[in-house]
């Protein structure tokens, strides 16, 4: 039994790696998009979204790497970061505003909602779950998984936008 929790809190820090792999690389390759869509935030001033611009995406590219390889830093970084989209969102969603979320920086066009507080939550207990995981595996585990997740969300992430299009095209009576 505790090999399967040991796997688990493996599992959930491969998840995490790969959210944040996902979303660091999103935003670099799109960092003006990104920084652009910080403009919406309340309380954003236009200068502070060169600083969050630009440092939030290799903070969360050096997060990925550090869950994959288990380190204590990487997990509280990882919580530290959730607990502030989380706290973003809120506001948000207390405003009533409709703003894209740009988590995944251009890759997505959702606006923050009850659905986006879910999924952060989600990944709050993934991080809190695997926190006290003193050991794991090789790192070449870690990063064999996260590639496999990786491509896995991918797919997911293309079938998903797919669906999306063809709801579109039905929606406009082309399909």
């Amino acid at each position: 039994m505790d090999e399967l929790f040991l796997f688990a809190q493996q599992l959930a820090l491969d998840i995490l790696g790969c959210v944040f792999l996902v979303a660091g690389g999103a935003k670099l390759l799109s960092i003006s998009h990104f920084r652009e869509g910080l403009l919406y935030l309340p309380h954003m001033r236009p200068a502070f979204t060169y600083v969050v611009g630009f440092a939030l995406p290799p903070l969360e590219l050096l997060t990925a790497l550090g869950l994959f390889a288990n380190s204590a830093w990487a997990r509280i970084s990882a919580l530290a970061l959730l607990g502030c989209f989380f706290g973003v969102t809120l506001m948000v969603l207390r405003k009533k505003l409709l703003i894209e979320c740009h988590c995944f920086g251009g890759w997505e066009t959702r606006a923050f909602s009850r659905e986006t507080l879910g999924e952060i939550a989600l990944l709050m207990a993934l991080a809190i779950t695997s926190f006290n995981l003193s050991e794991r595996s090789p790192l070449v585990l870690g990063i064999s998984t996260g590639a496999f997740l990786l491509i896995g969300s991918g797919v997911v992430a293309h079938a998903i936008k797919n669906a999306r299009l063809i709801a579109q095209l039905k929606q406009r009576g082309v399909v």
